[in-house]
């Protein structure tokens, strides 16, 4: 069906006076997989991940996010006819050997350290002054003071605006408030068990399964986990605020280990222990008109050469982490030119 789908559609465009425009996350898909596959897969998928219809969505985020172009591209690779690795489905990964992603993000600290560095933990910014060149933050339940030559934010971009002082104009404040981010419970389950699949990543597009994605990190790395156990990451796409971000561990649990039931996996038995992590700004949601609001926030801040933004927070971009890291880089480097 998704194979007819597919080529009545190759036909229809090849013949029509009219070009198909790629405005909404579904004209992208179904532009190039067909509407059968569409209605199938990515529509529940992308329904259930960013929590509104996938009409409502660019089709930048599909452009960025599905490299495969079209069916055609998925059966000349399943027939190994087309043998290149695209960018979102690499095979190999450079690993941390042990403590976990984390450990890239603390090996950071290290040398910020090591070169006479302060990091401030558990510090939250209040204001930000570009024109003085200072910063207010809350730790310990006081407020501080610092000066800066220059900042490089992660700051989730609406966030940024609204704690610049002198306070934005209302039309840049208005138009923070029209870009929003997807929140994600990263609900973790310890299992008494060598494995549960060989995939590193399982998506699951049905609505009545509460997780989107599966993770399982000792298929990135046999350190992840002690030896015959392992652990896996239910990823939760939710609100702040809302039933699935407030609801407690053991409520989840439950629904996660009815979903994984109905999956094919019975782990109740091999459970060992469970625990949620909570991210807020986790993906940046790409509205039909987030650029317009995107482009008017940064004039804004252009005004501030002592500000740089980076990160998939920071820049409002759909990044992955590696870009996020090189964004950081490129970060520095623009700094170091100016000095």
């Amino acid at each position: 069906m998704c194979g007819f789908d597919y080529f009545s559609g190759i036909l229809k465009r090849t013949f029509s006076p009219l070009s198909p425009s790629d405005i909404t996350f579904e004209d992208w898909v179904t532009n190039r997989f067909g509407k059968a596959l569409y209605s199938i897969y990515f529509a529940p998928y992308s329904a259930k991940l960013w929590g509104v219809s996938p009409n409502l969505i660019s089709a930048d985020w599909a452009d960025y996010r599905i490299t495969l172009t079209s069916l055609w591209d998925v059966l000349l690779r399943l027939f190994k006819i087309k043998k290149d690795t695209p960018t979102t489905y690499i095979k190999n990964f450079y690993y941390p050997k042990s403590g976990g992603i984390g450990r890239i993000s603390e090996r950071i600290a290290e040398v910020i350290q090591s070169y006479g560095g302060t990091i401030h933990l558990n510090a939250t910014v209040k204001e930000l002054q570009p024109e003085k060149g200072a910063v207010i933050y809350s730790k310990d339940g006081m407020l501080n003071n610092m000066e800066y030559d220059y900042v490089i934010s992660t700051i989730p971009l609406p966030e940024l605006i609204r704690m610049i002082r002198p306070i934005a104009p209302n039309e840049y404040l208005d138009a923070a408030s029209n870009l929003t981010f997807r929140s994600i419970r990263f609900f973790n389950l310890c299992l008494n068990k060598e494995r549960v699949s060989e995939n590193t990543w399982i998506y699951i597009p049905q609505q009545d399964i509460p997780f989107f994605r599966i993770q399982e990190p000792g298929n990135w790395s046999k350190s992840s986990a002690p030896a015959g156990k392992t652990s896996l990451i239910l990823e939760i796409a939710c609100n702040k605020g809302d039933d699935l971000w407030n609801a407690d561990d053991k409520s989840i649990y439950k629904l996660c280990i009815d979903g994984l039931k109905r999956m094919g996996f019975d782990l109740e038995d091999e459970t060992i222990d469970y625990f949620s992590v909570r991210a807020e700004c986790a993906y940046p949601i790409y509205t039909l008109d987030y650029k317009t609001h995107l482009k008017k926030i940064f004039e804004f801040l252009a005004q501030y050469k002592n500000l740089v933004c980076c990160g998939r927070q920071g820049l409002f971009w759909y990044n992955a982490m590696d870009e996020a890291m090189r964004s950081g880089f490129e970060a520095a480097d623009n700094i170091l030119d100016r000095i």
